[in-house]
């Protein structure tokens, strides 16, 4: 780490690159084994900000675009546990983007969801402990995926203290 610290001083104060040369945030895990078949995302950790990213990629594949323009609706159980006036137990989610994080894996019987959000877990709280922020971007079908992934998070995922 120390021997790249002589990056910050090659760029503009206040530029995007300084930023990333400066950062501490560090790529702790990337999903690409079958990058055109499978979702692929990646995790970092920032230490010293306390955060965790979650980046996931946009449509590249033919699958991508085939999941992407999946526009039928799937029926879901509404998963944030409070009680509020207008909750519907139901709710319409576009079935493309639905399934690249639920469906569930062949050779682990799990989703995608959940190895995000373990690896979350994992790399937050037990790795830069329970006061992290958890940060998710991504760009086109990463976009959507983005959202749907927050919005199961918060009604999933442990709350920071």
């Amino acid at each position: 780490e120390d021997a790249l610290k002589f990056l910050g001083k090659m760029f503009k104060n206040g530029s995007i690159s300084k930023l990333m040369a400066e950062s501490h945030a560090r790529i702790v895990w990337v999903n690409d084994w079958y990058p055109m078949k499978d979702l692929t995302y990646a995790i970092s950790v920032d230490p010293v900000q306390k955060r965790v990213m979650v980046v996931f990629r946009g449509a590249i594949t033919t699958t991508d675009w085939r999941t992407t323009l999946r526009f039928g609706l799937q029926k879901i159980r509404n998963p944030v546990k409070d009680d509020y006036e207008g909750k519907n137990p139901i709710l319409r989610v576009y079935s493309g983007f639905y399934k690249y994080l639920f469906r569930k894996r062949k050779d682990t019987g799990t989703t995608k969801y959940d190895e995000i959000a373990n690896l979350v877990h994992k790399y937050g709280i037990n790795g830069i402990g329970p006061e992290y922020n958890l940060f998710v971007t991504g760009h086109s079908l990463g976009g959507a995926l983005s959202h749907l992934f927050c919005f199961f998070a918060s009604s999933t995922l442990p709350v920071p203290k």
